[in-house]
């Protein structure tokens, strides 16, 4: 046989064993989803209950699921959804099924640990307060209970329910306890490290971070030759807190630049050059939107970041010298 038939015949020979093979495979994986498929109709909780739950969940009810041949369809007021649903809608899918099959095959609520990472993630307002309390609600009675969020006040409808249980009246053992991850940067080291801490009481017990994140400026600028942990986020922690102050004290929506200069108009004696500082300050860290963002690290030098702390703790002691005081007591 010429060598070229002989490869013709080698490589046939070789695609028809690549076929075999990736028939079984195919075999293989249309038997494990038939499988899969019957195991929704037989063991997967019912949609009548998912529909509830995400009802409750999202707080009306125009997202539904419905049983189909294979599995569940989608649906918004009754149709099937056309494209793919919001994170939010996303979500509350999944959490719903969770919440109704936490149950199945036997297991008992009250024996088990459950753990839920961020059950708000992309609500709105009403929403979150809806699912909060929908998970609480429904996974009270479990054997231990971990809820992780980023989101304050998804941390807050769930500190409000516990705050009794963590901090008893009655003298009685707690049943619930505040954790906070805290990053920072310990002193000769190059990388961030995380800890789990107890819940500051100045989280514990406002429904603002602001006077947590004072309490980091304060610190910072009370001991200028000691080296902070939490340095590299000082400069988010100063435009929040500044973004808060003044939104009491120059309302509307001129941005920080504009509501620095109306400062300086309706408070004569404050330093229009000082106040450059904070000036920087808008500009570099004009990201900071939420608690996330405060662990991003930050384009001020050090000598820039003590500059506009100082000048910010001035400019407050200045314009509302009670608020200031008080803050500073709040945080001693």
């Amino acid at each position: 046989m010429p060598d070229g038939l002989r490869d013709y015949a080698k490589d046939f020979e070789d695609a028809k064993a690549s076929l075999s093979a990736a028939s079984k495979e195919l075999e293989r994986l249309t038997t494990s989803a038939d499988q899969l498929r019957q195991q929704i109709k037989e063991h997967g909780p019912a949609a009548g209950a998912i529909n509830k739950l995400i009802a409750s969940y999202l707080g009306h009810h125009e997202l539904t699921v419905h049983p189909v041949e294979q599995g569940y369809q989608l649906r918004r007021h009754g149709r099937p959804i056309k494209g793919v649903p919001s994170e939010g809608e996303k979500t509350a899918i999944a959490i719903s099924y969770f919440l109704s099959s936490i149950e199945a095959e036997g297991r008992k609520l009250k024996d088990t640990i459950v753990v839920v990472d961020d059950p708000v993630s992309s609500l709105d307002t009403k929403a979150l307060n809806y699912a909060c309390s929908l998970v609480r609600n429904r996974l009270n009675g479990a054997g231990q209970l971990f809820v992780l969020t980023h989101n304050l006040q998804c941390m807050n409808e769930f500190r409000k329910a516990w705050k009794g249980r963590a901090r008893p009246a009655d003298g009685k053992d707690p049943t619930a306890i505040f954790l906070f991850i805290d990053t920072a940067i310990p002193e000769g080291q190059d990388r961030r490290s995380s800890n789990i801490v107890e819940m500051s009481k100045l989280l514990r017990e406002y429904d603002s971070e602001y006077h947590f994140l004072f309490s980091h400026i304060l610190r910072f600028t009370e001991n200028p030759n000691i080296y902070d942990d939490h340095g590299y986020m000082i400069p988010n922690v100063l435009r929040r807190v500044l973004d808060v102050f003044l939104a009491f004290k120059c309302p509307g929506s001129s941005g920080l630049t504009g509501q620095l200069a109306k400062l300086c108009t309706d408070y004569p004696g404050l330093d229009r050059d000082r106040l450059a500082a904070l000036e920087r300050l808008a500009q570099v860290e004009s990201h900071s939107d939420n608690l996330d963002d405060l662990l991003s690290f930050s384009s001020m030098t050090l000598e820039e970041t003590r500059a506009a702390a100082c000048v910010l703790l001035e400019m407050m002691d200045h314009v509302d010298g009670k608020h200031l005081a008080g803050l500073k007591r709040l945080c001693r």
